[in-house]
């Protein structure tokens, strides 16, 4: 429940990279997040509701007592752990929507902002069908497609204010234990901080966008506070290669050993994040700024112990 004049806002998956920041951007705005993961949130100012996305009883629990009007839908098993487990991914990240979104019509919530990815069109389409239409690159990308086009529907048919935010390559203090591959751009800066050789397993021009989690959390706090918002935006960020960001690694580092041993998978797309830089207010860092920022933090805090949820 909120205290003081701000709102109280579920926030699912609020204990995870992005989540800690949405968090904190939250209070600093001076409303209450309200927590729903399995994990306690690190911000004691958050209130924890301990749970499952799975569990539709729990997560309407979570609503109704805390009196909940916005929800930030962040809760899903990321890329590697989608294709170690795809059952229970999609029990998570496809069902677990399903819930969020009946939780969201029974207790009248006025507000969905969910947390769509770029990999929701970075691949190259189903075989049969031709057109220019999103194209999921992998089963987690597949997944949070599934699950915009059911926020649409839950938008057109039964009248849901939501709005989708599409994510793309993220800096900030994560966790441990997420493989090299499955993120090149964190395995290089977190090696980078720690004065560690940075081996990473990708080609130096594979290319992504690339935002701090502060602008980010920034921008799913924004709609979710409009009084009304776009369907869609882009999180988007500055279109940057490995190469360029091993340069910008150095300059904070000048004897920072990075060295790449190539890699198969193509480079992310570039996208217009035009409409949210404007709604929001935003000033994208630099490359440098952001590289800088992001190494001071990760000497000051490091990586968590467990994998990003």
């Amino acid at each position: 429940m909120s205290s003081g004049g701000g709102e109280a806002v579920l926030v699912t998956g609020g204990s995870g990279l992005i989540g800690r920041a949405v968090v904190s951007e939250l209070r600093h705005r001076g409303h209450t997040a309200v927590v729903f993961d399995p994990v306690a949130p690190a911000d004691a100012g958050a209130v924890h509701v301990e749970g499952d996305v799975r569990d539709l009883a729990a997560i309407r629990y979570a609503v109704a007592s805390n009196r909940i009007r916005r929800v930030i839908h962040l809760a899903a098993l990321i890329g590697v752990r989608t294709d170690a487990d795809p059952h229970r991914a999609a029990a998570v990240n496809v069902m677990g929507t399903s819930n969020v979104l009946e939780a969201c019509h029974v207790e009248d919530v006025a507000r969905l902002v969910f947390a769509s990815s770029i990999t929701r069109q970075a691949g190259w389409g189903l075989p049969h069908t031709g057109g220019d239409h999103p194209a999921p690159r992998n089963l987690y990308g597949a997944h949070k497609l599934a699950a915009e086009f059911h926020i649409d529907l839950a938008r057109r048919n039964r009248g849901l204010d939501a709005t989708v935010v599409a994510i793309a390559g993220t800096l900030g203090v994560g966790r441990r234990g997420l493989a090299p591959d499955a993120a090149p751009h964190l395995h290089l800066l977190t090696c980078v901080a720690r004065g560690e050789p940075a081996i990473v397993p990708a080609e130096p021009r594979w290319s992504l966008p690339l935002r701090h989690v502060r602008e980010v959390a920034a921008m799913l706090v924004g709609a979710v506070l409009r009084p009304t918002g776009r369907p869609f935006y882009h999180a988007g960020g500055r279109y940057t290669s490995l190469a360029d960001l091993a340069d910008a690694a150095r300059a904070v580092v000048p004897d920072a050993d990075i060295r790449f041993t190539g890699g198969t998978r193509p480079s992310l797309p570039e996208v217009d994040a035009t409409a949210a830089d404007s709604d929001f207010d935003l000033t994208p860092r630099t490359l440098e700024q952001m590289v800088a920022v992001v190494i001071e933090e990760l000497r000051t805090h490091g990586p968590d112990d467990e994998e990003e949820p």
